[in-house]
């Protein structure tokens, strides 16, 4: 289970590298559904579509921070 603390972590984490148009919350964690096995579930959209090296580059770099901050992807 995630807490609060943890999703803003990840917000944070996804605003400082990719500089998202929106982030939208959906799923168990926005009608409170969630329990010990809920995942968390995100949209991220950009202003402009990205080259496939663009998107690798990105998936990489959130990899790393959300490692570094022991966060579960």
């Amino acid at each position: 289970m995630y807490s609060n603390n943890d999703i803003n972590k990840i917000k944070d984490i996804i605003l400082s590298v990719v500089q998202p148009e929106e982030i939208i919350l959906f799923g168990s964690y926005v009608d409170d559904s969630y329990n010990d096995e809920s995942d968390i579930d995100i949209m991220v959209l950009l202003q402009k579509e990205l080259l496939r090296k663009e998107k690798l580059q990105y998936l990489r770099n959130l990899y790393l921070a959300f490692f570094k901050n022991n966060l579960e992807v």
